[in-house]
Parts: structure tokens; sequence; C-alpha cells
């Protein structure tokens, strides 16, 4: 990349080796060109015989390379980048840009590159501003020549989302540090916005004020920009030092700030793919597309009748004894003697600050974590405005109905013994807001809530964000710090949807493979039934267990209790678990956490073709840490210790073991802390447990041991560890 310095602006010049694909690495601009010449100008990337199907090799590279030289042959810059493209390169870029062109395609982007690429910019505009939406759709269609995959995209958005969308195209930027060149570079391609100042002011305050930082790079850039347009007062000493007079019209370059991501929205005119392959070239700089996403929406349910029937509170805790927290006792539970709490990232559309039964458990930003734009005492930070007030705007409460899960607070309304054995003070949420009123969010948003939510309190998040695909984020997600920190469990959708088979859905939480990254939890929803949940999306493979999602109770806006229906209601209770696990054993790490919750659920049969393994959450087999636990076939739950030596044969005993699940009276699982699974012969033998005090021997004539069959058992799991 050259820059020239012309008047105070960078005019950034990329050049083809910035750009094009190096060895078989794939260049973001170039996977971007290809898109859009598949899903913009119906370029053949497959061969489909006369009167096939559509084949599943690729055309050979050289043919992709003459197509999209073809199509693109207006476009000097992507011509430049395909042409250099080696052809691993090329191929994979062709094949990640099929996978992307699909009907829920980035539609936001596809209908800026139109009004960018086909001149339709000034046109789209004007119509939104006599409300012709008509007209820009039917032109669209047009452009896009019928492509029945970017014209159903769009008439997906309704008229108001249309004219939201019809903007000036943006770009999210990250940095680490910003030199003066970089800055200068950024500035050159984004709109900058003015303040006129109240006060007199040095460089170095307005760009710490504005941007978080006062190092060289932004004070450079606000001089540059402003060079001509007021006095400094040259008696002072460095250019940081140097005054601004009250009363002066600033010009304020679009600068991230370090260390955070900013939406930036792009001068009229400028390509954005352009942008983005010119600044993310820069030292230091990473750059995506805009990309904008939405919380979950709540679906109508309602249960069995013969749940309303059975079940306490017409039905409402049924969702009790699907995780089987009805069984549990006070003694269940044990929570560590640490200093702080654990404390949960909820990300989402805020929390009713006020709620009677929230307020107790909202984690308060401690003095030695403050900052100026943090101040000591908030119990979270809206990132839709960047400001510390997460109050709830959304209307169906969303986001405080899932605090309150996320610390069981309808739980201990039902079951006091929870808070009695030191829950509400042991389990905090902090609320990272990102949406607003109508739901939707700014990846952005997402991403600085959670780069801001990792601190040394916080390592787990609860997530039900639904979108396009945001690289950053992702990378972010799985840095090797992140991953050795932080568990995130995520909400797996409600759209009926088979993930194994949709692999570019939830792809910001997955690797290049389809797989869940290591430091995630996808979570489904069951119904009443005990059965997946008809709207729920599942994923024999990628997700890993399912939790009761329907009609689940807890607290809603102006002090109540309430109940709303989804995997985002479902997500919250595993989380729920995976707090109490945390602050019961704070030395575990996310994945010791992950794999406890895995590795001690219920293993359904009916839920085997949906969730890995058939794994339904269960709360109590999760948590116990005062005892061992042996579950009959009847049901039945007793307590006490069990020598793990009589589970082997040859008297060593592995002090990793979790459980022995007896899925028939012959054969035993054994489950390691490591995930790891054996299979071991039980037929004939007995199992031997020590009752504690207040349990009974269920048809047993015992006070202190109790014996059982391998056939009467169908699950003995040990304390957590």
């Amino acid at each position: 990349m050259r820059m020239s310095l012309i008047r105070g602006l960078v005019v950034v010049a990329a050049t083809t080796t910035s750009l094009a694909a190096q060895g078989n690495a794939v260049d973001p601009f170039l996977e971007g060109t290809i898109e859009w010449s598949i899903a913009h100008e119906g370029c053949p990337a497959y061969w489909v015989p006369t009167g096939g199907s559509r084949a599943d090799a690729l055309l050979p590279a050289d043919e992709l390379r003459h197509c999209f030289l073809r199509v693109e042959a207006h476009n000097a810059l992507a011509s430049k980048v395909i042409a250099a493209a080696p052809n691993p390169a090329l191929t994979l870029a062709t094949k990640d840009a099929i996978a992307a062109a699909v009907v829920d395609y980035r539609v936001r982007e596809n209908l800026e590159w139109t009004m960018l690429h086909e001149g339709q910019l000034s046109y789209f505009t004007s119509l939104v501003a006599s409300s012709r939406f008509a007209e820009i759709r039917g032109r669209y269609r047009e452009l896009q020549n019928h492509n029945p995959n970017a014209v159903n995209a769009l008439n997906a958005l309704t008229d108001s989302e249309l004219a939201e969308a019809v903007s000036q195209p943006r770009i999210s930027i990250s940095v680490s540090a910003l030199d003066t060149a970089s800055a200068m570079a950024i500035a050159s391609y984004t709109s900058p916005s003015s303040t006129t100042l109240t006060m007199d002011t040095t460089l170095a305050a307005l760009a710490k004020q504005t941007y978080g930082s006062s190092d060289s790079g932004y004070i450079q850039s606000i001089a540059l920009v402003n060079d001509g347009l007021f006095s400094f007062n040259v008696d002072t000493g460095d250019l940081g030092s140097r005054v601004l007079m009250a009363g002066t019209r600033v010009v304020m370059p679009s600068l991230p700030s370090p260390g955070r991501v900013s939406t930036l929205v792009l001068k009229n005119g400028i390509p954005p793919f352009e942008a983005l392959a010119a600044v993310s070239s820069l030292p230091s700089v990473r750059g995506e597309l805009w990309r904008r996403g939405s919380i979950e929406k709540p679906i109508q349910a309602t249960l069995q009748s013969r749940t309303v029937a059975n079940v306490a509170e017409g039905g409402k805790q049924w969702y009790l004894q699907a995780i089987a927290a009805d069984k549990m006792k006070k003694e269940d539970l044990g929570f560590s003697s640490q200093a702080a709490p654990t404390v949960v990232g909820v990300v989402d559309a805020g929390v009713d600050k006020d709620h009677p039964a929230i307020m107790p458990v909202l984690w308060e930003l401690p003095p030695e974590l403050a900052t100026s734009d943090w101040p000591r005492g908030i119990v979270g930070y809206d990132f839709s405005t960047n400001a510390p007030d997460p109050a709830e705007e959304i209307d169906n409460s969303h986001g405080t109905h899932v605090t309150g899960l996320v610390t069981g607070r309808q739980i201990a309304e039902w079951l006091p013994f929870f808070d009695a054995a030191g829950l509400r003070d042991n389990v905090k949420a902090f609320s990272l807001k990102v949406a607003g009123a109508d739901g939707e969010f700014d990846f952005t948003a997402a991403q600085n809530a959670i780069e801001d939510g990792i601190t040394n309190t916080v390592h787990i998040f609860n997530l039900s964000l639904f979108g396009p695909y945001s690289k950053m984020l992702r990378d972010d997600l799985s840095r090797a710090e992140r991953l050795n920190s932080t568990l995130f469990i995520v909400a797996a959708g409600n759209e009926k949807a088979d993930l194994d088979a949709s692999k570019d859905r939830h792809r910001t939480f997955r690797n290049d493979d389809g797989s869940g990254l290591a430091n995630i939890i996808f979570v489904a929803a069951l119904a009443d039934d005990y059965n997946l949940w008809e709207y729920s999306s599942w994923g024999k493979s990628l997700v890993q267990i399912a939790a009761p999602g329907v009609e689940i109770s807890s607290t809603v806006h102006h002090s109540g209790f309430g109940t709303l229906s989804g995997t985002s209601q479902a997500a919250p209770l595993v989380t729920f678990a995976a707090a109490i696990l945390k602050a019961e054993r704070p030395d575990l790490m996310p994945i010791g956490i992950k794999n406890r919750i895995l590795n001690t659920c219920d293993w359904k049969d009916n839920l085997r073709e949906k969730v890995a393994s058939g794994c339904q959450l269960n709360l109590l087999k999760a948590v116990i840490c005062g005892s061992d636990l042996l579950e009959l076939r009847s049901g039945a739950v007793v307590r006490g210790d069990i020598d793990q030596g009589q589970f082997f044969s040859s008297g060593t005993v592995d002090g990793s073991l979790v459980r022995v699940w007896l899925a028939n009276p012959a054969t035993g699982l054994f489950v390691f802390s490591s995930g790891k699974k054996e299979q071991k012969v039980m037929k004939g033998k007995s199992i031997v447990i020590r009752l504690h005090a207040g349990e009974v021997c269920p048809h047993k004539n015992a006070s202190k041991t109790c014996t059982f069959s391998a056939s009467e058992v169908q699950d003995v799991v040990f304390r957590v560890k």
C-alpha cells in the first residue's frame, strides 16, 4: 500500500501485491468479489449438464477465473485481484462464496452494492424520500437479473427496513494501535462529524474525549483535518498541548478507539469492498462490512392440558421437573467461600434494574475496574448508545427474563433453599445491552460487549444473538486466551433448522469446518412432552444439549414474573448450571464446566437424532457437590458416598470418573471428566452406597449402607471435584 499526504488527507492506493491472495490464503476482498460475481452477476460457479442437476464438482480454476474476470471487467481493482489469485485460493474462495449465496444472503450488503456498483445510490435515496418502495424493488429485481436469492432476501424486508437499508454503506473497524498514517487513511474513506467547542480544549484532551486515547495518531489526525480552520497556541509545547479556542467548529475524523470496534459510515461513492480491502491491510487494523443482527424473538406457545392439570401453578413448574431441580436439597449445593461471586455476562436487550427480584443479583462494578466511561456501581452498559445504563426498552422483557433465568430468580422463589444455600450471593449478572426497543443490534455492539465484559470476574456469557457472519467477532471468540478463560452458552434458534445441514447459520460461533468453537455450548429447546420443541433448531452434531424452552417462567418488567418460549429460555438454564458450577468450584476452567454439564446430562433416546447423544440438562447431577448420587430405574435418588474402587476390577481408581451410566443392566458407560467414555461389563455386579444422614434405602431395610444390583440402577454420578 502506498500513501500520499495531500492537504491533510491521505489518499490510499492499494497495489495488487497487498490485496491479492497469498499462497492458499483467501483474501477477504477476493472472497467478497467472487461472492458478488455469483450472487449479483449470476456467474455460473457450477457446471450444470443439459437437463441435469447441479454437479458436485466446481468448474476448473481457469474457467472460474475467466467467468469472474468477464463479469468484473469494469472493476479494475477486482480484476487485478482475481487475476493474481493462485488457483487453490480461487477455488477455496468460490466454495465459501457459494455457501454464502443462499436465500438468507446478506441483503444489506447486496443492496449497498446495487446502489454503488450500479449507480443507484442517489436514485434509491430519492425514492425512499417519497416512499416509492415498489419502484426500488422493481429496479433492484431488474439489476439482479431476477436472481431469486437476492430478490427473495430483499422482499423479506419491510418498507421501513428497506428505508433503513438504503443509506450510506458502513464498515466496522477494530484497532489495537493507530499510527498517524493509518488514522488519516481511515479518515479519507469515512464521513467525519463536527462539533463546536464550548470551552478552550487541548488537542490531547479532545482526542481522549472523542476516541478514548490521546496517542499521537489521534492528535495528529485532528490537527491535520482541521489545518487552517483555526489557530493553535504556538507558545505551548508539543502538539497535544496546543489549545483550541471555545467557539471553534472542529471537524472530527471518524476513527475507531483502540481496543474497540466502531461502525464507520463510508463517504458517498466509496465502494465498500475497496475501502474494506484498503483499510484491513493497514497495520493493527481489522475491518469487515457492516453486520446487523437481532435478539431472538420469543414464539407464542402453550403447555399441554395434562401439564397444566398435573403440575403446580398451572403447569409453570414443569421445567423444575425437567431439569431435576425438584429433586434437589440444600445440601446438594456447596458454594465456595471465594471473595468474589461468579458473574454472568448477559449479552441481550438490557434489564429492568428496579425489579425487586433482580436488584439483589446484579453485579455492581467495583472501584478498581471503574473508569470515566464505566463509573463504579453500574450494573451493566448499553453498547447500542455507549452509555452506562442498561435499562431495557424492548416490550417483551427478553433481557429481563433471561437475566432472571441465569440467576435462578424464579427457581429460588419456588425452592427457597437455593438462596438459603447462598445462590443469591454467589451467582450474579452483569447486563451487557446491545439492542434497543426494536431488538436489533450491530455486531459492533456485540463484539464490544464481549470485549469489555472480559475481566477477571466475567467468565460465562449468555447469548441469544442471530444474524450474518461476523469474522471479527468469531476471531475474538476463538482467541487462545478467550478459549482458555471464557464459556459462551448460545441459543440454537427458533427457526426449525437443522444446523448441521445449514453451516452458515450461527457461523460466527463455528469453526471453518462447521463445528462449534471449543468454548461454545449450543442449546436447543424442549417442549413439556420432553421432545424437541417444534420451533427449536437442532443439530445432531453441533447442538450439544437441550433444556426446557416452552412457557418458561422468569422475571418480566414491572416487578412481575411471566412466561416466554424459545431457545432463548433454554440456553439460560444451562448458563444457570454453569454459573453454579463456577461458584462451587472457582478453579474450574471453561472446558471443565462444559464437560461436567455434558457428561452429567440425561441421555434420551427420543433426542438422539436432534441433539448430540440425546443430551438433556440435569441440574441436580451437574452441580451436586455434597455427596455422590445414585439414581434407580424407578426414578428414586439416593445420596451418599460411593467407593469408586468397586467399579475398577484392576483396583486402580481413576479419580476423574464422573459417572457410570447404565443404559441396560448388563453394560455401564464410564464417563471421565475429559469427556472420554468407556464401556464396561456390569452384569451380575452390585453397587454399594454409604448413606448420608436423612437418606433412606428404597425398598431395603438398611440405615447406613445400601446395596443394589446393577439391574436396579440407571445412573451413578460422583460429586463435583
